[in-house]
């Protein structure tokens, strides 16, 4: 989850947890040389984090787990890297504490697939709403292409379409419709969470995902 702050207002711009856990599992090393690097080798690291995240919330709570998992004892701190990608792509549970420290309407919320969505005008809608969010001015219709169009952000454009590329279905990297399902299931609460915070039941990231 990545978040950008203008002044006092904030907005955070999320993909599903799925996909990110995914995009995590073959970006670091470390996880793939511990688990594999296959969709086998994915599936055992998902399922181990949650497994013990379960296991966790059955003896605290999911709040409490997700903010001091390791702290709760030798048999979460041993955990490996003590499941903090799955805990990185629990969404709501940390939104809370920004909405409690700035407020919901200093909060905006952005899916990835929209800032970086192949289609020009789902790009300059969230460009829109972020200006709004952000008290500024109203941009032209050139402005807001040069804007879309802008070299610096050509950077992030090649991680992300590459991070959606490997986790999305069918991907380089995919994930099997039986582990999909599994993700879905433990993500669901977050993703109603976030609908019920915001109001976009866009944050259900509904199959297919991208709308």
């Amino acid at each position: 989850m990545n978040a950008f702050h203008g002044g006092t207002h904030y907005y955070v711009v999320p993909r599903t947890s799925g996909a990110r856990l995914n995009a995590a599992f073959w970006n670091y090393e470390h996880y793939r040389n511990r688990f594999g690097a296959s969709e086998d080798g994915f599936e055992k690291f998902a399922n181990e984090f949650m497994d013990r995240f379960r296991e966790c919330v059955k003896e605290h709570d999911w709040v409490g787990c997700a903010h001091r998992f390791e702290a709760y004892g030798p048999r979460y701190e041993g955990v490996f890297y003590h499941a903090d990608q799955l805990i990185k792509s629990m969404y709501a549970t940390f939104l809370e504490g920004w909405l409690e420290m700035f407020g919901r309407e200093n909060v905006l919320v952005l899916r990835t697939e929209d800032v970086y969505s192949e289609s020009e005008k789902t790009r300059k809608e969230a460009l829109l709403k972020a200006v709004a969010h952000l008290g500024l001015e109203t941009p032209s219709e050139e402005t807001l292409t040069a804007m879309d169009r802008c070299k610096e952000n050509e950077g992030d454009f090649e991680v992300v379409e590459r991070s959606l590329r490997l986790s999305g279905e069918g991907g380089e990297a995919g994930i099997r419709p039986s582990m999909r399902e599994k993700l879905d299931e433990f993500f669901e609460p977050q993703r109603v969470a976030l609908v019920a915070m915001f109001g976009d039941d866009k944050l259900r990231w509904r199959r297919p995902y991208n709308t």
